[in-house]
């Protein structure tokens, strides 16, 4: 990995998320919305905890926690029967299809119960919340420039993106979020995709302006303490995109061998 995340509630549960993705008891488009729901959670109530009841009476928070704590039992229980050892077969293991469980993330406003409260919880993609922050013809800011359009709600949610690839091994986030789960969501449709499916997903992240942070140097290690280090920069997800695939943006390249953003 390489952030350092402090230890929030919700980036443990990010952890627990992607070892279960892992492990085979839950897939991809369920550990994608796993981390939308956390990230909406993050903006609701920060990681001072310090509004109402915190993050622990937040539904989103319950929504995800319930989620991986009954994937959990399921396991164990499966485990203690003798109906599996270790790493699940395929995706025997994961809630089945139509079951309450599942319904937690695959309806985007499933009833959620909190403590004593009950409610609709929609899920809202960080790139639905962050408005634009790059000037016209700009695709590439540097941290202490784009700070200034940037709150701290969204400064959190930019770092909780990055935890999430991170964890799922990526050296820099290849997208947004938002395209990474549209992404999933077609992949696991279980079928190739046709000529207009790859057309339509390749515009939409050629056109996707939500800001990603990257590293100028992927060998050093991000923290939250300091993400308007002039180490980083934050691009839009469309000039990731292309640096993913060896083109230039912003004056910038990335080079694969050294492992850094370089001049052009």
């Amino acid at each position: 990995a390489y952030v350092k995340d402090g230890g929030d509630p919700r980036l443990l549960l990010l952890s627990r998320a992607e070892e279960y993705a892992s492990m085979g008891w839950i897939d991809a488009r369920q550990a994608s919305e796993l981390s939308r729901i956390l990230v909406s959670s993050l903006r609701r109530n920060g990681a001072d905890a310090g509004d109402d009841d915190g993050y622990e009476g937040d539904p989103l928070y319950a929504r995800a926690k319930l989620f991986l704590d009954t994937v959990r039992r399921k396991r164990e229980s499966v485990v203690t029967t003798g109906g599996g050892s270790g790493r699940s077969r395929g995706n025997s293991m994961n809630p089945e299809r139509g079951g309450s469980e599942d319904r937690f993330l695959g309806t985007p406003a499933a009833s959620v119960t909190g403590g004593s409260r009950s409610t609709r919880a929609p899920i809202i993609t960080a790139a639905a919340m962050t408005p634009s922050l790059f000037p016209p013809g700009r695709e590439i800011l540097l941290p202490e420039v784009a700070s200034g359009g940037l709150s701290d709600a969204m400064l959190r949610d930019l770092f909780v993106e990055t935890c999430f690839f991170a964890r799922l091994g990526f050296l820099q986030p290849p997208s947004c979020l938002s395209c990474a789960y549209r992404e999933a969501t077609v992949e696991d449709r279980g079928r190739p995709r046709s000529k207009d499916e790859e057309d339509y997903e390749r515009r939409k992240r050629e056109q996707c302006s939500h800001p990603v942070v990257w590293r100028r140097d992927a060998t050093v290690l991000l923290h939250p303490e300091k993400l308007g280090d002039s180490a980083l920069v934050v691009a839009t997800c469309r000039a990731v995109g292309a640096w993913m695939r060896g083109e230039e943006r912003g004056g910038l390249l990335w080079n694969r061998v050294t492992k850094k953003l370089v001049k052009a």
